[in-house]
Order: structure tokens, then sequence, then C-alpha cells
């Protein structure tokens, strides 16, 4: 509940500022504004509503508040398995003549049943020779979204 009402008085106050930035783009007179404390003195209306929208914006960033989704944010939700490789596919795409490889592992955690995922990936020429079917690579994985994962540093496995 919380979390909604601290994200509806950010809407509205980043309503009010798009508000502000839209009159001032449009040459309104802004002592008539469309937002009643706006009118008269805009600018320490502005300052207190600007002040206030970055202040939450930054609690909601750091909290965590802001991320979509029942989980709240998958950073937070993450765990660290080991994967075999069962194959690897290039897309046809390539960034920077940077293959682009879909790679399909199974990944064994430690307190579950093993499952088959799948990463999407670039991968030089010298990093796909690490990642061939029957290969171990570290990979990170949501509990509750185990259909894609993505890859770890090694020192993450642990």
């Amino acid at each position: 509940m919380f979390r909604w009402v601290v994200r509806i008085v950010w809407l509205a106050l980043g309503a009010v500022v798009a508000i502000w930035v839209y009159e001032g783009l449009t040459s309104v007179d802004q002592r008539e504004s469309l937002v009643p404390f706006l009118s008269g003195n805009p600018e320490t209306g502005i300052i207190f509503v600007g002040v206030a929208w970055g202040l939450i914006s930054m609690l909601l960033s750091a909290v965590g508040l802001g991320r979509g989704g029942a989980g709240g944010g998958r950073a937070l939700r993450t765990r660290v398995a080991m994967g075999e490789v069962i194959e690897i596919q290039r897309t046809g795409v390539t960034i920077n003549d940077v293959p682009q490889y879909d790679v399909y592992l199974e990944v064994a955690p430690r307190d579950g049943d093993r499952f088959v995922a799948y990463l999407r990936g670039l991968f030089d020429p010298f990093t796909v020779t690490g990642v061939q079917p029957g290969a171990m690579v570290p990979v990170r994985y949501d509990p509750s979204h185990r259909d894609r994962v993505e890859m770890a540093a090694e020192g993450d496995a642990r």
C-alpha cells in the first residue's frame, strides 16, 4: 500500500513539473497557471515541487520501489547456479562484428530440481570456445522465472 501511495505522489508531482514545463515552452501566461499554487510567483512553488519529486525519485531508486512487478525487481531475487551447455546456436545477428548466440542450458540449482533455460548474448570467438556443449558455466536466474538466465561472473559461483 505504501508503495502505491509513494508512486501516486511521485506521478502527481511529475505531472505538475510537466505542466510547468509545457506552459513555459508554449509561452502561456504563467500568472494564470493550470496548477493553482503555481499562479502568481511560480518559481517558489516549482522549486518545492521539483525538490520533492527529485527526493522521491532517489528514494524509489534506492529502495527499489520503482521497479515493476510483484516481486520488486530481478536483481534482488536472483540466485547463482551452474549450468551445463546443451546447445549453442547463432541467431544471425552481429553487433560490431561480434555474433549473437542462443545458448540452451540445463541449470542445476543447489536447492531444487534441474531445469532447462536459455540465454541470448554476444560472444566473441575467444569466449564462444568456452561455451560449447558439455561446458559448465555459472549463471544467474530468478527462481520465479526460470526460463531465462544470464551469465554470472566466475567468482559468483559458490
